[in-house]
């Protein structure tokens, strides 16, 4: 398991292995939100905390010149819970509409 950086800011979590020039990325999360105060090392090492927001994508191929870089992540911590999607920090779509009925407008 591992955070992917790929260029143009993309974040994913997920599991990852290469096919034929891609990194395919399986039970994918968008990282939205790192909800760390010391990085994304911090995210790898502890798993999804309070403040992160992390939005369901499937799979994910990205094309191994995207690249960026692949941090190692402490799969326990993801998977305490059993598995992503029941992670707190997993934003449902009612998860999400309810966080933005909180953000004032303006």
């Amino acid at each position: 398991m591992h955070i992917v950086i790929a260029d143009r800011g993309f974040v994913w979590v997920g599991k990852t292995e290469w096919l034929d020039g891609w990194c395919v990325i399986t039970d994918a999360r968008q990282v939205r939100r790192w909800g760390t105060t010391r990085g994304l090392g911090e995210l790898a090492a502890s798993g999804p905390l309070r403040d992160t927001v992390l939005d369901p994508f499937g799979t994910v191929r990205v094309p191994e010149r995207s690249v960026i870089d692949l941090i190692d992540c402490d799969e326990s911590k993801w998977t305490a819970q059993g598995s992503l999607m029941s992670s707190p920090a997993y934003s449902s779509p009612a998860a999400t509409a309810a966080r933005l009925r909180q953000v004032p407008a303006g």
